[in-house]
């Protein structure tokens, strides 16, 4: 059988860091397969999205329009949103090179997505999935980090 979706998409002129849209999944079964979901590098789920804007005001209020029920949080490095067991951060340009250093993107555009935060169920296994693949990595205490230039353009943070 098919996968079946129903999708809603955000007018793209709303939101300058790219598309965004909601997926609603039909046929879970069809897509959230459990063969599917194991990786050699061992990530388990996206646990965080982080966009960065110079005026991360602006994003944070068309979230609390979609969003009801104090979902949008402010922070001391912008805003969070909670969207299940993933969130979505607002930072600025600072809070981007503070966190990622020379793994972030170069600052090119005023508002974009910069870092995919990726739990794992081992750094251990993340590393080495890394290592084999000959992917250049930064390895710290808490964290992998793989740089944007590296990843398509998007700072990769493996975290367990």
């Amino acid at each position: 059988r098919d996968a079946a979706f129903r999708t809603v998409r955000v007018a793209k002129d709303a939101v300058a860091a790219g598309r965004l849209y909601f997926c609603h999944h039909l046929t879970r079964d069809v897509v959230w397969r459990d063969e599917w979901r194991r990786h050699a590098n061992g990530v388990l789920g996206v646990a965080g999205i982080v966009v960065r804007s110079q005026a991360p005001d602006v994003l944070g209020a068309l979230f609390a329009k979609l969003f009801e029920g104090g979902a949008v949080v402010q922070t001391d490095a912008g805003l969070r949103l909670g969207l299940g067991l993933t969130r979505l951060e607002v930072v600025s340009a600072i809070d981007v090179a503070l966190r990622f250093g020379a793994a972030a993107p170069p600052d090119e555009r005023a508002e974009a997505m910069v870092a995919l935060v990726l739990r794992t169920a081992s750094l251990d296994r993340t590393e080495f999935a890394l290592a084999a693949g000959g992917v250049p990595y930064e390895r710290e205490a808490d964290r992998i980090l793989v740089a944007a230039s590296e990843a398509c353009g998007v700072t990769l943070e493996f975290r367990e």
